[in-house]
């Protein structure tokens, strides 16, 4: 196996002497300090242990496979110590387990003549207590006198069993003594002893022991040792290429025979196979290094720290096929028994013809004690008999047979017990759910095993519980209260997680308070405040029928002023100025923030915090309340059930309940339904009038939602409401009238302001309110259907054909001081048309005009005050209008779409004299309407100064009712001048003579500035 080398084995006695050993090992090495390479030692544990302490200083590796003793396994202190040679705690490991096999459990224990083996005799002595076996009595046996002290003990304490720990000197000296007391009991040998020791004469023998008495004790002896032949016998060797186990026997008993080399290898089939596995892995180390690893000779002897660490780590991994068995050791860096065989151990009897018969074999990498089939081990008279099984089970494993198995479900075995002892049942509460198990675990809480055994536990009932461990259940009232706070927690966490996410709040009103656009809400909008209150947060409008409002692209913000009242911000957070008004819906605010910037239940805590809170508390008790994994999963999905159908059902109860203009216009429909039971569509044009009575119905009904707000409001939250289920005009849905007039007027007067303006219409013309038929286009067209009201061309509208019509009297212009209708592009198309009928009747004969058209009156401007054409409104007011009519450029008439203006303009200036001629018609008709006003201030100026010629009296009743009734400005002037005149001119009126009363002095100079005015608008542009 190495060619080219041969191995020198330079042998010393040191008569197991350690002193001896080191000095004899010191000296050769410092002779010659590069010649040796290993240090190998047949002899006692104690030289081992003295040589092995120099080892690593000179960086020498140690092999043994005589040394046996359990301190040699602790690596931190021998690091470079190997053996081929099983250590003795395994084999007393073994020992413990046969005196359980056999029922033994009372041992005396014997050591040696000397000290040297006083270790061993503690640490089997440690061993057989951690088994369970009572060591009675530990003492040294030195010759006869003591052997007779140990048998007297043994008759004393009744010990069946007799350890000894020493060589065949002191046992002879037992053997006689007990053979001469009657005593025939077990001998544990735990040495290696010659071959018919106990026939050897020796001093002190008594003469009743006689060589047959002798073997008759011999055989009562059993022996445990490393394997001496490996059992396999055709297995063959490593270092001997070509053998087998069973060759190297038979060389064995014939080297034997020959008496040959006693002085290398020890006498004892054993120590000479430890021995032969020992020279087997110094020649595979070798081996390695040389051939493999390129180490040559001289750095062997030079044994660097390099190659001191590369032989080291070479010899913890050899492994081989040797004469013992297969000789393996742990992996490097395991720790304590890193220098210990992986091999094994036999179990053998004495027999009286000097030979061994093996009953068992001891694997030490798997602990596992196996016996011989068909052979028992005899007991020549003794009670106790051994069982049927050798085999040294680990924990979780009971013996069954020659092997061992797994302990069954609901039976276990402790680590550390007894290795022969048998599995347990678990008690009742416990359980072993798997086979081999080691430990019985208690039963969860509601969980139960009603009876020993048991490999799993039963869930108790619902409603019942029990405590870990439980062998019954109980009612548990701490477990149904746990169980009710859980689903009550989780059904509060999850409902208040399903009400906040997606929620959209319905808008009750939006209006401008003071300079601050104000949300009103149907209910608690439930946005944050505790912490909000001078901040704002992030919402969103749909479904308000308001377009800026409703602009997607449009952000804003809203800061809590009350529970059911926020501030509109922009996105900058400032407030909003304009008067964006609505009655309808909804506010909401973005995910995440919905659940951030929100409340919760409690109110103290957002609610997305709450949510996870309320949560980990149900978990909390369902821990706390030991409820078992099914019922907190019931628990938990129960309330995330139960909180969605309550959720559904609140906000299923929010959106069926009827905000106050709802209910209102709910009511009006249903009394709308009695005068108008079936509604149906009528033909666009002069046939979609409503009466002053209907328009007043209708204002009175909103009014408290009307307010100041104007036709955008109306239309969107009134009026298509009312017409959505039927989807038709206003004016259908009432019932329709003939057209009398036909009104024009923006749609950013406030309705109320509308409403009066034709009110006083109809009163001007001394019209009952329900004969004024008025074609208004947000209730004469279908709201539903805009498109076909305004028809493929502006000639085919709605708004011409009711024009057009002959029973159309006139064109009501509902005009402000701001003159609003004039900068529509919408009322200056209804004004072009009104003027080209105009013209058009007056170009046609007066037959025609008869026969065709009704008295036609044109544009009539009207305001809240009266009727400008009749001289009926304030004065002030036209002024204002005239001033304004001078600024305004018809052509910049606006318009929501672009297209219509377009539309428009191009038809205007299509008639004749086209735009200016339209501009030249409006600007008439309000020069008119100046002129009728000032010839009526004359009319009543007039009359008021004649009726001054009658009493002082006469004037104080004109003062309190017919002046009273003028605008305010222009007569309260024209009084304040006849006050004083009055007051200054007394006797013209207390003389009473009949003679005329004096023109006041104010009355030439007021008089002149109307002539002056009304020729300067004479003369003027208009």
């Amino acid at each position: 196996m190495l060619p080219g080398y041969e191995i020198k084995l330079h042998v010393r006695n040191d008569n197991c002497n350690g002193d001896n050993s080191s000095r004899t090992f010191l000296q050769e090495v410092v002779d010659s300090p590069n010649k040796y390479i290993c240090l190998a030692g047949t002899g006692c544990s104690g030289t081992s242990k003295t040589t092995a302490t120099i080892a690593p200083i000179l960086r020498m590796p140690h092999i043994s496979w005589a040394s046996v003793a359990a301190y040699l396994s602790l690596r931190n202190d021998y690091p470079t110590f190997f053996r081929t040679r099983v250590p003795e705690a395994n084999a007393n490991e073994v020992w413990c387990h046969i005196a359980n096999s056999m029922g033994w459990t009372r041992l005396f224990v014997g050591k040696g003549e000397d000290t040297r083996f006083a270790y061993q005799t503690h640490h089997f002595a440690e061993t057989a207590q951690t088994s369970g076996i009572q060591v009675m009595l530990t003492t040294s046996v030195l010759d006869a006198e003591g052997a007779h002290q140990v048998v007297n003990n043994m008759i004393v304490q009744r010990v069946r069993v007799v350890v000894m720990i020493t060589y065949e000197y002191s046992l002879r000296f037992l053997l006689c003594d007990a053979i001469t007391k009657g005593i025939s009991e077990v001998l544990i040998l735990t040495k290696t002893h010659g071959e018919l020791f106990w026939r050897t004469p020796f001093e002190g023998r008594n003469p009743q022991c006689t060589n047959a008495r002798m073997d008759a004790v011999a055989e009562h002896m059993v022996w445990v040792g490393g394997t001496a032949f490996r059992h396999d016998a055709g297995m063959e060797l490593t270092c001997l290429p070509g053998t087998t186990s069973a060759d190297y026997r038979n060389w064995w008993t014939e080297f034997e025979a020959q008496n040959v080399g006693t002085a290398i290898l020890p006498v004892g089939h054993t120590a000479a196979a430890n021995a032969a596995d020992g020279v087997c892995m110094l020649t595979l180390a070798l081996k390695h290094l040389l051939f493999t690893q390129g180490v040559n000779v001289t750095q062997l002897r030079a044994r660097s720290p390099a190659t001191f660490s590369l032989v080291n780590e070479v010899f913890a991994t050899t492994a081989f096929q040797g004469v013992s068995g297969y000789i393996s050791f742990p992996a490097p860096g395991t720790g304590d028994g890193a220098g210990d065989p992986l091999g094994s151990l036999d179990v053998e009897q004495v027999q009286s013809d000097a030979t061994m018969l093996r009953l068992a074999s001891f694997d030490v990498p798997t602990k596992k004690l196996t016996k011989v089939v068909g052979r028992t081990f005899s007991w020549p008279g003794g009670e106790a008999r051994p069982s049927d099984s050798f085999a040294l089970c680990l924990e979780g494993e009971e013996p069954s047979g020659a092997h061992c198995k797994l302990c069954s479900p609901g039976r276990f075995k402790l680590p550390g017990a007894n290795s022969s002892q048998r599995c347990t049942s678990c008690q009742p509460g416990f359980y072993a759910s798997g086979a081999g198990s080691t430990i019985c675990s208690p039963c969860d809480y509601s969980n139960f095993a009603p009876k020993a055994g048991m490999a799993s536990c039963s869930i108790c009932p619902y409603g019942h519980s029990s405590a870990q461990g439980g062998t019954h259940c109980e009612i548990g009232v701490l477990f149904i209260v746990c169980a009710v706070l859980c689903f009550m927690l989780v059904t509060l966490s999850m409902f208040t997680l399903f009400v906040r996410a997606g929620r959209k709040v319905r808008v009750l009103d939006v209006s401008n308070i003071e300079g601050k656009l104000i949300v009103t809400t149907l209910g608690s909008h439930l946005m944050w405040h505790n912490w909000r209150r001078r901040s704002s947060t992030r919402v969103r409008l749909a479904h308000t029928a308001h377009p800026c409002l409703d602009d997607p692209h449009q952000r804003f913000r809203a800061r809590v002023i009350g529970s059911n009242k926020l501030e509109l911000l922009g996105h900058d957070g400032y407030p909003i100025l304009e008067d964006w008004v609505t009655s309808r819906g909804t506010i909401s605010q973005p995910f995440p923030i919905e659940l951030i910037d929100t409340k919760s239940v409690a109110g103290f805590l957002p609610s997305f915090p709450m949510v996870i809170v309320l949560f980990l508390f149900a978990s909390l008790i369902a821990i706390f309340g030991h409820l078992d994994d099914v019922t907190a999963a019931l628990c938990k999905l129960g309330g995330v059930v139960w909180a969605a159908v309550a959720a559904m059902s609140m906000r299923g109860r929010y959106w069926a309940f009827k905000t106050p203009i709802q209910r209102r216009l709910a009511e009006f429909h249903a009394d709308l339904r009695v005068m108008n039971p079936s509604p149906q569509e009528s033909e666009r044009g002069e046939g979609r009038a409503i009466n002053g009575e209907q328009l007043d119905q209708l204002f009175e009904t909103f009014r408290e939602f009307i307010k100041l707000r104007d036709m955008h409001y109306l239309c969107e939250n009134i009026i298509k409401p009312l017409t959505y289920a039927d989807q038709l005009s206003y004016a259908d849905l009432v019932g329709p009238s003939m057209v009398t007039w036909f009104v024009s007027h923006c749609w950013s007067t406030p309705f109320r302001e509308f409403a009066a303006t034709l009110h006083k219409h109809a009163q001007t013309l001394h019209m009952d309110v329900s004969c004024s038929r008025y074609w208004i286009c947000t209730f004469s067209n279908n709201q539903w259907a805009v498109k076909a009201e305004l028809g493929s061309h502006i000639q085919d509208s709605s708004f011409y054909l009711a024009l057009q019509s002959k029973h159309c009297s006139g064109t009501v212009m509902v005009i402000d001081g701001e003159a609003l209708p004039l900068q529509r592009v919408w009322c200056l198309f209804e004004v072009a048309t009104t003027y080209e009928r105009t013209r058009s009747i007056r170009l046609k004969s007066a037959a025609e005009r008869a026969h065709a058209y009704c008295d036609f009156e044109g544009l009539v401007l009207c305001t809240q005050t009266g009727v400008l054409n009749k001289g009926t409104a304030d004065m002030d007011m036209a002024i204002q209008i005239a001033q304004k009519l001078l600024q305004i450029d018809l052509r910049k008439a606006a318009a929501t779409k672009q297209d219509d203006k377009d539309a428009i303009l191009r038809l205007v200036e299509s008639m004749p004299g086209g735009l200016n001629s339209v501009n030249g018609f409006v600007r008439h008709g309000i020069r008119y309407a100046l002129i009728a006003m000032h010839d009526a201030f004359e009319q009543d100026f007039e009359q008021l100064v004649r009726m001054l010629k009658n009493s002082q009296s006469t004037l104080s009743q004109i003062l309190s009712s017919e002046l009273l009734s003028a605008p305010s400005r222009q007569r309260s002037s024209f009084f304040s001048q006849m006050t004083d005149t009055a007051q200054e001119e007394p006797s013209a009126l207390e003389t009473g003579d009949g003679r005329p009363v004096p023109r006041p002095a104010a009355e030439p100079k007021l008089l002149a500035a109307l002539r002056k005015s009304r020729a300067q608008l004479r003369t003027s542009s208009l």
